[in-house]
């Protein structure tokens, strides 16, 4: 243990939690992070306990996604230009707004697919204006030297509250109701908005002097940005085709939990918990890990061990085997996202940081939901474990087409602070 300390202030763990403002944001946003997976969990259950069906959890889930994709691209050019602190405010009690609306409706009884469905686009598209500003925000809270480590940190805090919402959403589903999940998904964002009110950020400087050019112009610069640097279409197509055939698993949890299992919402916690605390796990190696160097190669081990874990996953009739893949699962999944957004961060200078890391943080969030949906809808054909085994094996198959064009990742463990060249 004390050489894990050691490790992690040789890191800049510790340097990293010195900076006040960036301490204060951390540990408010871990708890609207608790919050969102205790809705999260209710939603799920929701929706299964209606319907019965892949599919619909998919497209919930998909109903969502779409927003926050769409918005989180539209929303990466304003966190450059506007104010990210006000931006993150708004966002953050409009989500407040939406969860007590939510826990209002559940508690009268008013709950359908169609009701649910609007509340989870409209939390999708706050989402999505939230994400972008939520990235870019970071870099202003630490010096560069500590960036690596300020990424791992977040993603370890991201990952507890994702080890914790779900257990405890469990426990409030079966013992006060859904509605009870939504009013404590409502009160956590009561954190946020106070620390949005004490922090002052600062700008680091542009790579250049030019003015800022329209709106859809700069839409446009970010995503010529990545098309035209090697490095980051690279790792973001590796990123979508992962999260595409790999990582739809966690929106398939409830099915997974009640149809095979027959565990019902205690099994579901059970899955989304054991999930958090892999990506835990995942999230502290990252953080001890703390920089760039080799880090491509790493993000490749991940892949191939995630689709490893998901053919145990496919295959499993034990619930103890299950939750264990589960758990090694996510764990690659958190290393493979940290690590990614720790070279893509390191790339960039702050004028073209919103709108690049909308492009990543989009797809990110968004394509496994599609992939989801999918699942669901092939599922009721060839059933759940053969369509898993054969997201498997598509992947399995991109590794191998596609190996000799993800070294050039490996420019991004070289980056300090410049854009990529183009």
């Amino acid at each position: 243990m004390r050489k894990l300390f050691s490790a992690a202030g040789r890191s800049g763990i510790a340097r990293a939690f010195r900076h006040r403002d960036f301490s204060l944001y951390i540990v408010a946003h871990a708890g609207s992070v608790v919050g969102l997976w205790i809705q999260r969990i209710a939603i799920q259950w929701v929706v299964w306990d209606l319907t019965g069906s892949y599919a619909w959890l998919g497209a919930i889930a998909l109903a969502e996604a779409v927003m926050a994709m769409f918005f989180s691209l539209m929303a990466g050019p304003l966190a450059d230009r506007l104010d990210r602190v006000k931006l993150a405010y708004f966002t953050q009690a409009a989500l407040m707004l939406v969860a007590f609306t939510l826990a209002v409706f559940s508690y009268l009884g008013m709950i359908s697919i169609p009701v649910l469905t609007v509340f989870v686009m409209l939390t999708g598209l706050i989402e999505g204006v939230w994400a972008p500003v939520r990235l870019a925000l970071m870099p202003n809270m630490v010096p560069r030297e500590d960036m690596p480590a300020a990424v791992a940190i977040t993603s370890m805090m991201f990952t507890l509250a994702i080890f914790i919402g779900p257990a405890l959403g469990g426990l409030i589903i079966t013992g006060i109701g859904v509605e009870g999940a939504f009013i404590a998904n409502a009160l956590s964002y009561l954190g946020l908005l106070l620390v949005f009110t004490r922090i002052r950020i600062r700008r680091q400087k542009a790579a250049t002097d030019k003015p800022p050019g329209s709106f859809v112009g700069d839409f446009a610069a970010g995503i010529r940005h990545v098309v035209h640097s090697p490095a980051l279409r690279a790792i973001v197509l590796f990123g979508f085709t992962f999260s595409l055939l790999v990582r739809p698993y966690r929106e398939l949890f409830a099915g997974v939990a009640d149809q095979i299992f027959g565990l019902g919402a205690e099994g579901l916690a059970a899955l989304a918990s054991a999930a958090g605390f892999g990506a835990v796990l995942g999230a502290v190696g990252i953080a001890v890990y703390g920089r760039t160097r080799a880090l491509a190669r790493v993000l490749v081990i991940c892949a191939v061990a995630a689709t490893l874990l998901l053919v145990i996953f496919s295959l499993s009739r034990s619930f103890t085997l299950s939750l264990a893949a589960v758990a090694g699962l996510s764990l690659c999944v958190t290393i493979f996202g940290t690590g990614a957004q720790m070279l893509i961060q390191m790339s960039l200078s702050d004028d073209m940081r919103g709108r690049v890391m909308s492009v990543w943080q989009s797809q990110f969030r968004g394509i496994p939901a599609v992939g989801a949906f999918v699942v669901g809808l092939l599922e009721t054909r060839f059933g759940l474990s053969q369509v898993l085994l054969g997201a498997a094996a598509a992947f399995g198959v991109y590794l191998l087409l596609t190996l000799p064009s993800r070294k050039g990742m490996q420019q991004l463990e070289q980056a300090e602070g410049e854009a990529i060249n183009q």
